[in-house]
């Protein structure tokens, strides 16, 4: 039996006694109230959690047991001793776990025993006559008035029509004299007239069910007891047929909440008490239960002691004797992790010297030889790991080496093989084709050394700045060499040098604007030197002074906002994110503030968490959908799609404006540019820079004609 089966059986066993404890707890609770139901729930939750902390303990203790027999069986080192250490432990502290077990199990069965005997059961039963008694005296008395009112309203034949006005008069009077808070008469089934006390709760009164106005003229008379208000409505009546006519007349008394509370304490306490007697055995099978759950602890404490030091022990002989079998295999690079202060340490410490030394010999013998084969090596790591594109062609244009960085610059597979091949025939990109052409021209020229730089767009419409370096390695002997060529990609560096310029240029223009701050202090020194003076000439100047300040805060806050945050970006708090969640949260917010505008999403549900600030990634998309909306008049429709595309993440953001003009698009990312009357022309740089530190790219894509189109494009 695999292991996988012995957990399925295992967790289908634990279902299982699940489940039988479920069943038992809901033939429990059948017979009890909603009040002990709750309880009965908790008591046999609790229950299931011991239950399951005892199967979890008892599967540790039991695998720590097998897996010793398996140990010995193997005749692993240390397993004898092993077992010998955590059998004298658990020997140890069984015999008096048990012994605390039974005695403790013991106490609580009988202390359990006594809550359900003796004076509490004299009490519940007084409790209960008090109750029966109450009930009973309100039923004679209410059956008693009802009766006498019976026979007046027959005497007098009130119950007939033409009687209704006498029969009214006569029901107030009795309900006077009788101090009753209810009359009713009832003529065959059906409520002729009803009296109520105004005093009473009136909106929560209910009439009596006619089902049981129908059982009343049957048996004879009628009583019951409804809540009404924070009290309690009490109704008795009785009924006769006379001449072929069924009368039943109901007289209610109400019991205020003040007189009705400890009645009904009474009632709650006798009712809650009886139900709790279903929960004696439960109750008394969960304290055993904790305590046979803290004897198993006991014992697997001491079981995990016992293995704890037989480890500290065995330990380091089994890592000594398994470097030496690494040793015998000619495996000198073996080191023993192990600290210790004590004998064994000193052991392991000695044991490691000698490998050391043993090594260190076998490695200066080893040295001269692989010298060459590191060489190489190393050159092949360079040349693949470069940060420029190397490309090496032989006189006729065939490819001797190209490295992976220029595999990625001109859009070659990986893992295509491009040795022999013509350069041309791997090249699809025509702005490459031209690049090369231009380099042969060189060639033919017969310079040995030339570069250039040139400026390369993509299909998107995305410029990069490439720097092209020639070396000819011609052959003196056969007029023949090779051709190095080196393409390095400066986009970033031109990019980060702008950048720098530009937060220059931000921290002086936000060094110059603090000047206007002199009229500010002015101000307030003024306000300050005046407040002595009369209030209408301190009012004036206040004013005053309080508009320059004003005046001077407003336009010095904005301008420094906006230059020193793009000046000082603080650098990205990365962690794993949800992209498609952070653009949905940060869409929901948007949507709220802008209700004209439709913003449709339609996101990659396989996008896989990536490395990003949550909070600038959230401003790069702001930014975005608020220059849309701008874009838009804040009417109008925005798409956000995400995708995987090889090993890019892309995000775009496209609009059905009227898009961005031909002749600015090469402009809309350069610092303080702007076609807006109060922008600064940050915006774009800011994101833009934000989206570089991610190792991204933001740029327009100039081939969308229905709108504007900004593309984010993030690396897995």
């Amino acid at each position: 039996m695999n292991r996988r089966n012995r957990i399925i059986i295992l967790l289908g066993f634990a279902v299982l006694l699940v489940l039988i404890i479920f069943w038992f707890a809901i033939n429990e609770s059948i017979s009890l109230s909603p009040l002990i139901i709750g309880d009965t729930v908790i008591l046999f939750s609790i229950l299931i959690f011991i239950l399951i902390i005892f199967i979890i303990t008892f599967l540790i203790l039991g695998r720590n047991i097998v897996k010793l027999i398996l140990e010995r069986k193997k005749k692993i080192i240390g397993a004898h001793f092993k077992s010998k250490l955590v059998m004298f432990f658990v020997g140890f502290s069984i015999i008096p776990a048990i012994l605390l077990f039974l005695f403790a199990a013991g106490i609580i069965s009988k202390s359990i025993e006594q809550w359900y005997k003796g004076p509490v059961k004299s009490v519940m039963k007084g409790a209960e006559d008090i109750k029966t008694a109450i009930f009973d005296e309100y039923r004679e008395t209410t059956l008693h008035f009802s009766d006498r009112i019976l026979n007046t309203i027959i005497q007098r034949n009130l119950f007939k029509p033409e009687s209704k006005q006498e029969l009214n008069k006569l029901l107030i009077q009795k309900m006077k004299e009788y101090g009753l808070d209810l009359i009713s008469l009832y003529i065959n089934n059906k409520e002729e007239i009803t009296i109520l006390n105004p005093e009473i709760p009136l909106y929560e009164y209910k009439n009596i069910p006619d089902n049981l106005i129908l059982k009343g003229i049957i048996n004879g008379e009628i009583f019951r007891s409804d809540k009404l208000g924070t009290g309690e409505i009490l109704r008795g009546g009785k009924s006769v047929t006379y001449n072929g006519i069924s009368i039943l007349v109901v007289s209610g008394k109400y019991l205020y909440e003040k007189r009705f509370a400890p009645l009904r304490k009474i009632i709650y306490s006798l009712r809650r008490y009886k139900q709790l007697e279903h929960l004696k055995n439960p109750i008394k099978i969960t304290y055993i239960s904790i305590f046979l759950l803290i004897t198993l602890l006991i014992i697997f404490s001491a079981s995990w002691l016992g293995i704890h030091l037989a480890k500290e022990i065995t330990t380091p002989v089994e890592k000594l004797v398994s470097a030496t079998e690494e040793i015998s295999k000619g495996r000198l690079n073996v080191y023993i992790d192990y600290e210790s202060s004590d004998e064994f340490g000193f052991l392991i410490e000695s044991f490691n010297k000698m490998v050391r030394e043993i090594n260190n010999t076998r490695e200066i013998a080893e040295k001269q030889k692989s010298e060459m084969k590191k060489g190489k090596e190393f050159q092949e790591s360079i040349l693949h790991n470069i940060r420029a594109g190397i490309v090496v062609l032989d006189e006729q244009e065939n490819v001797l080496e190209l490295n992976s960085t220029a595999k990625d610059l001109l859009k070659i597979g990986k893992s295509k093989n491009t040795k022999g091949k013509n350069i041309f025939s791997l090249i699809k990109d025509e702005a490459f084709i031209e690049i090369f052409e231009k380099i042969l021209r060189v060639k033919r020229m017969g310079l040995r050394y030339n570069e250039f730089q040139t400026t390369v767009s993509s299909e998107r419409g995305l410029k990069r700045e490439i720097a092209i370096k020639i070396t000819y390695l011609k052959e003196i002997d056969k007029g023949a060499g090779e051709l190095i060529v080196v393409l390095d990609d400066l986009t970033d560096i031109i990019r980060a040098k702008r950048l720098s310029d530009w937060k220059m240029i931000a921290e002086k223009v936000a060094h110059e604007l603090k000047n206007p701050l002199t009229p500010v202090q002015l101000s307030a020194q003024r306000i300050i030197k005046n407040i002595e003076k009369d209030e209408e000439s301190f009012k004036k100047i206040a004013k005053d002074s309080a508009v320059s300040i004003l005046s001077e805060v407003s336009g010095i806050k904005t301008l420094l906002d906006n230059f020193m945050a793009f000046a000082r970006m603080p650098d990205p708090k990365f962690k794993p994110t949800d992209l498609n969640s952070l653009i949905e949260e940060t869409v929901s917010v948007f949507r709220e503030v802008n209700n004209k505008i439709e913003v449709e999403l339609e996101l990659s549900p396989n996008l896989p968490n990536i490395l990003l600030d949550p909070q600038q990634i959230k401003r790069v998309i702001v930014n975005l959908l608020n220059n849309a909306s701008e874009a838009m008049n804040g009417t109008g429709k925005i798409k956000i799609s995400t995708r995987i595309e090889g090993d890019k993440i892309i995000v775009e953001f496209s609009d059905t404006g009227p898009g961005v003009p031909e002749e600015i698009q090469d402009s809309i990312f350069t610092p303080y540019f702007s076609t807006k009357e109060k922008g600064t022309g940050l915006g774009l740089s800011i994101i833009q820079q934000i989206v570089n530190e991610h190792r991204g790219e933001l740029y327009l894509d100039k081939t969308y004609k229905k709108g504007a189109k900004f593309v984010v494009e993030f690396n897995k």
